[in-house]
């Protein structure tokens, strides 16, 4: 077995985050932001711009605007201290292929194959390019696995396993297709400080170091520096299943929210989200999937052994991040916050459980929660069964 076979293995077969080194060999490894900016000279890009409010929501994509700038405006904005203190730019979620199709060869040296996933190309891949305080609100993806090459900066990940689901206060309000955010505002201390998790891993990302997120881990993320890095998604062969969960989601979501005006919708879902279907098309897409999970088998929970690995592939430029105690995931908080005692934001207007329609929050919440979410396919796929 090569040891690109073995890290494949690796990562399908483990059950908690690991960051390999040495791994990828891309040539903008070795690009300064300067290098950046020269190469895509007066190109223009879309950056999600917000606030770093101390507020008690996380601060939602829908918070945001859209603002449309060079690269060379993006590096001198990172390079002002005052403007990044109380702002972020943030060209998050871009795929390569569809972003940079007129410059595809620049990013045709990314590969996974060293990972062990020689299909997986730039045409597969997605770039995230920030400011220092960029970040995404803690969420986890619905399906899937990720792996993440940091190539420019730093970047710091809290993971949290799927067991503390129900401490991560889990809200589908704003709704987003594949992607279950947590309530809790990990960016603003004093909002979160009162978070109680029996289990968090930390890690801080470096230029060639690569992070394997696994399948249904909770991950809240924020630049330490301006930063730069790429990922792409793995499928998980329980895909199927969970894919089977989302469209009951969004069929709930669908129907509750497809009468309400513009303006509470833009409440209510991200920005990606306002045009959701009617339900009848959701249906649809409720049947084709209930279709392609009844041949699934039941979902498959691996048991990894890290000794066991060693001794068979002989390979040791990967480490499984550590897990810290909830006092030391609260002091690393603390030192990521935007929170400052004076000038605490009174900006909740956007806040659903202070609006008229906070009661929506908790019936959706309530029907769409992952626990209930699961016994219902289960109970739609025995039926279907019999």
């Amino acid at each position: 077995m090569s040891h690109y076979d073995c890290y494949r293995e690796l990562i399908e077969k483990s059950n908690a985050p690991i960051v390999f080194s040495k791994v990828i060999e891309w040539d903008f490894l070795t690009w300064d932001l300067e290098k950046w900016c020269s190469v895509f000279q007066e190109e223009v890009f879309p950056f999600r711009c917000g606030q770093r409010l101390c507020q008690k929501d996380p601060f939602w994509e829908s918070s945001c605007t859209t603002e449309y700038h060079t690269m060379s405006e993006f590096l001198h904005f990172c390079s002002d201290q005052s403007a990044v203190k109380n702002k972020f730019w943030y060209f998050d979620y871009k795929h390569i292929a569809e972003f940079f199709k007129d410059n595809i060869k620049l990013f045709q040296n990314i590969s996974w194959s060293k990972l062990g996933f020689p299909e997986r190309k730039a045409e597969d891949s997605t770039i995230w390019i920030g400011s220092p305080g960029a970040h995404t609100p803690c969420h986890v993806d619905s399906y899937g696995f990720n792996i993440i090459a940091q190539v420019y900066g730093r970047k710091r990940w809290l993971l949290f396993p799927p067991s503390e689901t129900d401490h991560l206060k889990p809200t589908r309000v704003p709704y987003e297709e594949s992607s279950v955010y947590s309530s809790i505002n990990f960016s603003c201390y004093r909002y979160s400080q009162d978070v109680e998790v029996n289990k968090c891993y930390v890690v801080d990302l470096n230029p060639g170091d690569v992070l394997f997120v696994p399948a249904k881990w909770w991950h809240y993320v924020e630049n330490l520096s301006t930063a730069i890095s790429i990922n792409t998604w793995i499928p998980h062969e329980n895909d199927n299943q969970w894919k089977l969960e989302e469209a009951l989601v969004r069929y709930f979501v669908s129907s509750v929210v497809q009468d309400l005006p513009l303006e509470k919708r833009k409440i209510m879902l991200n920005p990606n989200e306002l045009d959701i279907e009617d339900t009848s098309l959701i249906l649809e897409i409720l049947k084709y999937c209930e279709n392609q999970c009844a041949v699934c088998t039941n979902e498959k929970i691996y048991q990894f052994s890290q000794e066991a690995h060693d001794d068979e592939c002989h390979i040791h430029v990967y480490k499984f991040v550590p897990s810290i105690s909830s006092a030391d995931m609260m002091k690393i908080m603390k030192q990521i916050s935007i929170c400052d005692e004076s000038e605490i934001a009174n900006n909740e207007a956007s806040s659903i459980a202070e609006c008229d329609d906070g009661h929506l929050k908790s019936l959706i919440n309530a029907f769409c929660h992952p626990s209930v979410i699961a016994e219902v396919r289960n109970k739609l796929m025995s039926d279907k069964m019999k």
